[in-house]
């Protein structure tokens, strides 16, 4: 499709309500436009620090950002991270079936290994594959979940080559001890507890949680019998302590622990079939952080250490399989410099190494990988002009073991006019992501082949947006056509068994996303968004692959949100996902793909709250009990119902 169409719906997206969450939400810069609205509805935060790794109100941000809140989520009633980021636009999320299933995150067209996913400022991307399962992260004790989309490199490295997942758990208020709980179930065997402790004072502040989540499952096997159950236990902190006016110390730590039961795959028919088929996985994370400010707060330096050591075991019943175990450990520093005013001048330098151990027990092999290093710098500046043009622009420089230099660069602009209520904006960076271990060396299963030949894969994307306000901020809409390129994209040649790696070519994914954020009423809010993807291979090794739609990349993706609150202790919610028909490769004879069916899921969520103290509240999931599949073989559950209760003191 010829750019000028996307353009053009792009326009036509500001005129009309088509649309999202939010979007970079233009902050109002004049008196009338700030003053405050009598409202229930939840307000959107003010600040962003995901773009600059600086806070900067979001009416100067230039690239696309949408942020969800913890109340957001409490209000959706919303129990794993990846259930959120559906709604989310320009995400692809899959997940293999049940809440067992691995999951993959997609931003705007490119691979789950450029989504770099950050939990309270520590990368979570397992080194074995340079992803995240994000199946794996409940909402326990989730403040803030930031979206960045396009690459980053410039500023976070390599596994941000398509953007950013900035997750940020809940800081401790001052005061005495508050204590929170909440008690779970409903289908499917589901049960899910929550609890807490977290206070502060004058100087310090703590947050320390726990949780369990545990479901019997269902079917994953189109015609299949065998449930495949699932358990995930957390346990995490937070703590700060201010030293004095220009000293402050935090840290954070989060282990997470799940066992779940997973299908076999039929490699003649593609499809999942009942195994005895189980997995064991665990991640502990953590991070320590120094600020301190200099010279009246015109110099601020930002010292972190922070690492984290995860581990997957695959078990047939019993019987242990294979074991990965990775670790990372990283060292940063940041100073922010405010000499002119209005204008922020960033350094930074960061350095890790990363190991990985994989243990095959069939064949009795171990596998050690060499350790890598990565060492990286970066300088960034933003400046503020005029009260209405905000510039960005910063370039960084990769030092790395087994892929030699690499240098990356963002330059973003926002232009805002607070007589009409309008921010106009653009964003171009580029990225990098390096082969993961397990696509150059490690073998996850006979039926896969790695190649330790791979290459990086590169990406450049650039963005032009417009943002919109009505009626005193009533309503936001926004609009965005992007365009996002990678050469040597790494993928699987189907069509050859085993299946092998190879750096295919170059591919190309350009679109329109729409967001609209309304509140019609004092106690009604509408979130909604809509996402056109027009992903294919531009250029390609074998030749028919050329032109063909990327797997697992709907070109039609929407979702809608509305939140009543008919009285005050009252929340009702309804939630729609909608995603189009879906190409998927085929890991079965001959290969090839095969075309997934688009389909709509719907939940409905009611709580109320008794006392100041308890709430009940309960929801139905997959409330059109659709029968889909985001992974070609693997049914995901239908509907479902779930209540409990939440407690405070």
């Amino acid at each position: 499709m010829p750019k000028t169409r996307y353009l053009l719906a792009m326009l036509l997206g500001t005129t009309q309500i088509a649309a999202a969450q939010t979007s970079s939400d233009p902050t109002p810069s004049t008196p009338a436009a700030s003053a405050p609205v009598a409202s229930n509805i939840v307000p959107l935060p003010e600040l962003t620090v995901i773009e600059t790794r600086t806070p900067v109100p979001l009416s100067q941000v230039g690239s696309s950002v949408t942020i969800i809140t913890g109340e957001e989520l409490r209000e959706r009633q919303i129990t794993q991270v990846i259930d959120a980021l559906r709604e989310v636009p320009g995400l692809s999320v899959n997940q293999n079936g049940q809440r067992s299933g691995p999951g993959q995150v997609r931003i705007r067209g490119g691979e789950g290994n450029h989504t770099l996913v950050l939990l309270d400022g520590v990368k979570m991307n397992d080194p074995n594959d340079n992803e995240f399962d994000i199946t794996q992260l409940t909402t326990n004790e989730i403040e803030r979940i930031e979206v960045l989309r396009g690459p980053q490199s410039m500023v976070y490295g390599a596994d941000a080559a398509g953007g950013v997942i900035s997750i940020t758990t809940r800081r401790g208020e001052a005061g005495p001890p508050r204590v929170n709980a909440s008690i779970e179930g409903g289908s499917f065997g589901t049960t899910n507890l929550r609890a807490g402790i977290s206070g502060g004072g004058e100087r310090y502040d703590y947050n320390l949680y726990g949780g369990r989540l545990a479901s019997a499952g269902t079917v994953t096997a189109p015609g299949g019998r065998e449930n495949d159950g699932y358990r995930n236990y957390t346990v995490g902190g937070r703590a700060g302590l201010r030293v004095n006016d220009n000293l402050r110390f935090e840290g954070s730590f989060r282990h997470t622990g799940s066992r779940g039961d997973t299908d076999g795959q039929d490699y003649v028919t593609g499809l999942a079939i009942d195994t005895l088929d189980n997995f064991r996985y665990r991640s502990t994370v953590g991070r320590g952080t120094a600020f301190l400010n200099l010279f009246d707060g015109r110099m601020e330096n930002i010292f972190t250490v922070s690492g984290g050591s995860f581990e997957r075991e695959s078990r047939l019943a019993s019987q242990l399989l294979s074991r990965t175990s990775t670790d990372r450990l990283r060292t940063e520093y940041q100073t922010n410099i405010r000499i002119i005013p209005n204008a922020v001048t960033t350094f930074g330098v960061d350095w890790q190494r990363e190991g990985n151990r994989q243990l095959l027990y069939g064949s009795l092999q171990r596998f050690v990988a060499p350790d890598v290093q990565n060492t990286g710098v970066w300088a960034q500046q933003q400046i503020d002009l005029f009260d209405r043009l905000t510039l960005t622009g910063g370039v960084r420089h990769d030092e790395n073991d087994f892929f030699g230099g690499a240098t990356t660069y963002r330059f973003t602009g926002a232009y805002r006019i607070p007589s009409w209520g309008t921010k106009f904006r653009a964003t171009y960076g580029t990225g990098f992501a390096p082969p993961s271990f397990s696509e150059m060396y490690f073998v996850p299963s006979a039926s896969f082949v790695p190649n330790p030949n791979l290459r990086p894969e590169r990406t450049r994307g650039w963005e032009l947006g417009v943002d919109q306000e009505f009626l005193n901020r009533r309503i936001l809409l926004g609009a965005t056509y992007f365009n996002n390129r990678v050469k040597d994209f790494i993928a699987f040649n189907t069509g050859v068994f085993p299946f092998r790696l190879n750096n295919i070519g170059e591919n190309e994914a350009q679109g329109v996303e729409l967001t609209a954020r309304l509140e019609p009423t004092r106690w009604a809010s509408i979130v909604a968004s809509y996402t056109l993807t027009d992903s294919n291979i531009v250029s390609s090794v074998t030749p028919s692959q050329n032109g063909l739609q990327l797997v697992r990349r709907p070109r039609n993706a929407a979702s809608l949100n509305v939140t009543l609150r008919p009285v005050e202790a009252m929340r009702v919610n309804f939630g729609l996902v909608y995603n189009g028909t879906t190409q998927d490769s085929f890991f079965g004879a001959g290969g090839g793909r095969r075309t997934l069916s688009p389909y709509t899921l719907a939940r409905i969520a009611v709580s109320y709250r008794v006392t100041p103290q308890v709430e009940v509240f309960g929801r139905v999931e997959n409330a059109f009990d659709q029968r889909y599949q985001e992974v070609y073989g693997f049914q995901p559950p239908g509907i479902g119902g779930f209540g409990g209760v939440r407690v405070s003191f």
